[in-house]
């Protein structure tokens, strides 16, 4: 039986081209053998913020948190990954402590103070076809050439810690050192 990957972070690895997706964590939001969606985490924009992103939309907001770049793909659209101690009818879960939210009303609620406890916004995604994703995760697979052909992922349990309380600049080191640590000790058992 295949693995699924939904819920889980990819690391980039070192020795990916130095790109968009150099040194990035994305987190897998849709998995299936025709496609995967992921975002990216760790690459907060620098000019964009979750109350600049409220205001356009109506909403009364004033944080000042971050809004991250989640990747290339339709890059207006937010999603909202949080804990799962707020979920509406919309909210995807992820694994068992993350779910996804991406309608207005999980940003009403974060405006109000009733919303999760930790959330991270992100604009756009990156989307895999046709079990692209699997042949990049799987290090015996040859994978066709192209920009998107040359990168490899290791796979990590995405957590509350590592999503939303890690800080975001040092997140790749952190989730390389937990991807070998984890390596070595399957290889060590």
């Amino acid at each position: 039986m295949k693995k699924s990957y939904l819920g889980h972070l990819l690391v980039a690895n070192p020795r990916n081209p130095r790109d968009d997706l150099a040194k990035s964590v994305l987190i897998v939001v849709t998995y299936s053998n025709s496609i995967s969606i992921a975002l990216q985490i760790n690459a907060p924009h620098e000019d964009l913020t979750l109350s600049r992103v409220s205001q356009n939309i109506g909403i009364d907001h004033s944080g000042d948190q971050p809004v991250y770049f989640g990747g290339q793909v339709n890059q207006h659209k937010i999603h909202v990954l949080h804990t799962l101690d707020w979920y509406s009818a919309s909210t995807t879960k992820l694994n068992d402590e993350i779910g996804l939210t991406n309608d207005v009303g999980v940003l009403m609620a974060i405006s109000r103070n009733q919303g999760p406890k930790q959330f991270k916004a992100c604009s756009g995604y990156y989307l895999w076809e046709d079990g692209m994703l699997d042949r990049q995760i799987d290090p015996r697979s040859q994978i066709p050439g192209g920009p998107a052909g040359n990168h490899r992922w290791g796979t990590l349990e995405a957590t509350v810690d590592n999503v939303f309380l890690t800080d975001a600049h040092d997140l790749w080191s952190q989730c390389i050192d937990k991807f070998l640590r984890d390596r070595i000790s399957q290889y060590m058992a």
